[in-house]
């Protein structure tokens, strides 16, 4: 009996201990923030190793009245794109981001600029500038950890089966046949990312970039990626789904891991972050089996074929909670004494981060000559636009110069309407020029009226056409400023008058501007006048 007491008072001494430990833990760890608030830190990312420790030292700084909570999703990327978008306050105060979430949402406007409070606190956490994503000269961005999509391959079943680590999807292919047709144990010799979305969005982007295609026109965001280079990263995610699981279109990067960890996948290409868990001995059957290399190149020669990211942390604009205790717990969490704890975990960015073998993917990737992933404003659109025909073009159902061709149409049609791409009506007025001086004014306006009903609702896809005769308009017409106000095509005439004043490379629009008088006018002043004003076709 005195032994059952004596073992529960130390269990109990040593519980209240380990307490104790946790309780102090917390209050190092965020008990100097300066001037925080009370209430709640609601922080919004992914679901990955490195963000799972982070979360749990965010977390540490609930105390007082201060409650911080971090939601980890693998939806991460459509709930923070939703919740930013808001025009009143935002749900979540902060967000971890991939670099190809923040382009979109700073492209937006729909973040906040930190560069007072890091110029505040930057000694105190010792925030390097490496770490630091600017734009003009502010900081919108706090970036902790470098990412990108490498080969995972086997390396005991490749060396039982005589085989080399692959440095093109051509060898990746031909050792997938050889795996298939001599080694039973194997189920399906690739597994990689290509399930419906973002996932395998981003790998045609890989393949794609890695295959010399361009995403847009040089100089402009006109598409040109209806391309032979569209063509060969389509055929080689084909080939490569005939040896992946039957079900590959859901294969996330959760999947891919759970079939690395199980043994039934020998190689493919997956992100950085999940290397740590190939030896998981927990959850992995393939401890200390897993290799890890530069993603395979599309060509002999050419680059590997994947992109550089990096992880870190935003604000949104329309933030509700205040900004420097939200900035205060972010900056407790991804000090040096969270990277050190985690080494393994990431790429740390911080100097003092210690690089090994789970690493060694990112580095050989970007040895190999990866890019950054593309930060054009409107790359969020094309990627989006590709990733609506992948499934289909995956499976047959449509050619991939057809699935290209719906994409690269439907990406113009939204990038138009978004104001990417400028709409053009040069054919609309010298159509209109022509017929006036042959037919005279009233044969003018109907077939004014036909031709631009035609571009707005066949062309544009937008309907807002008023049914009334532009000499009716013509009448109320005082100068190009009123075009607003009596427009026989509502707001989007605005655009006509934009095109207009641009046509002749003044900048002013005078000249247009006399010649729009006299074509509402006067016909006899018009026929003069198109003899010095010849618009082209």
């Amino acid at each position: 009996m005195k032994h059952t007491t004596l073992r529960r008072t130390v269990l109990a001494t040593a519980l209240a201990a380990t307490a104790l430990s946790f309780t102090s833990l917390a209050q190092a760890r965020c008990d100097k923030l300066a001037n925080a608030k009370a209430g709640e830190v609601n922080i919004i990312g992914n679901s990955f190793p490195a963000l799972q420790h982070i979360a749990k030292e965010m977390e540490t700084c609930t105390q007082g009245g201060l409650k911080v909570q971090f939601k980890m999703t693998p939806n991460a990327r459509t709930e923070i794109e939703q919740a930013f978008a808001v025009s009143g306050p935002v749900a979540f105060d902060a967000a971890v981001v991939s670099s190809g979430i923040y382009s979109g949402l700073n492209a937006k406007g729909q973040l906040q600029p930190m560069t007072d409070l890091v110029n505040k606190y930057k000694a105190k956490y010792k925030i390097e500038d490496r770490m630091l994503i600017k734009v003009n000269g502010e900081v919108m961005a706090i970036a902790f950890m470098a990412n990108a999509q490498n080969l995972y391959y086997r390396k005991d079943v490749f060396e039982k089966n005589g085989l080399k680590a692959p440095t093109t999807y051509a060898e990746m292919l031909a050792a997938a046949q050889a795996l298939k047709a001599k080694d039973p144990s194997i189920q399906f010799p690739i597994a990689q990312t290509f399930a419906r979305g973002f996932d395998s969005g981003a790998e045609f982007v890989n393949m794609f970039v890695g295959a010399g295609g361009k995403f847009f026109k040089d100089g402009s965001a006109a598409p040109d990626f209806n391309s032979d280079a569209g063509v060969k990263a389509f055929e080689n995610m084909m080939a490569m789904s005939k040896f992946m699981t039957p079900n590959f279109l859901a294969s996330n990067s959760d999947d891919v891991m759970n079939q690395f960890q199980q043994g039934t996948a020998a190689m493919g290409v997956l992100w950085a972050t999940r290397a740590v868990r190939m030896d998981d001995e927990k959850a992995s059957k393939i401890v200390g089996k897993m290799e890890f290399v530069a993603a395979p190149a599309m060509m002999a020669g050419g680059n590997s074929a994947t992109h550089l990211w990096w992880d870190g942390v935003v604000m949104p604009k329309n933030l509700k909670g205040d900004r420097e205790t939200v900035f205060q717990v972010m900056m407790e969490a991804l000090d040096e004494e969270t990277m050190k704890k985690g080494n393994d975990k990431a790429v740390w960015l911080r100097t003092a981060y210690k690089p090994d073998r789970f690493g060694g993917g990112v580095a050989a990737s970007a040895k190999a000559g990866a890019p950054a992933w593309p930060t054009q404003p409107y790359f969020g659109l094309a990627n989006g636009e590709i990733n609506k025909v992948i499934p289909d073009v995956l499976t047959g159902a449509i050619s991939p110069r057809a699935g290209l061709a719906i994409a690269s149409a439907a990406y113009e049609k939204a990038a138009k309407e978004q104001g990417f791409i400028k709409k053009s009506f040069q054919r609309v007025f010298v159509s209109t020029q022509r017929i006036h001086s042959r037919h005279g004014w009233n044969e003018c306006a109907i077939q004014f009226q036909s031709f631009i009903r035609y571009i707005f609702i066949n062309r544009l896809g937008s309907p807002r056409f008023e049914t009334q005769h532009l000499s009716s308009f013509c009448q109320s017409f005082n100068g190009i400023d009123d075009f607003a106000h009596g427009a026989a095509i509502g707001g989007d005439f605005l655009l006509v008058r934009a095109q207009l004043r641009h046509r002749d490379g003044s900048g002013h629009g005078a000249r247009n501007h006399a010649v729009w008088q006299h074509r509402c006018g006067d016909p006899a002043r018009q026929i003069r006048r198109q003899r010095q004003y010849q618009p082209t076709m």
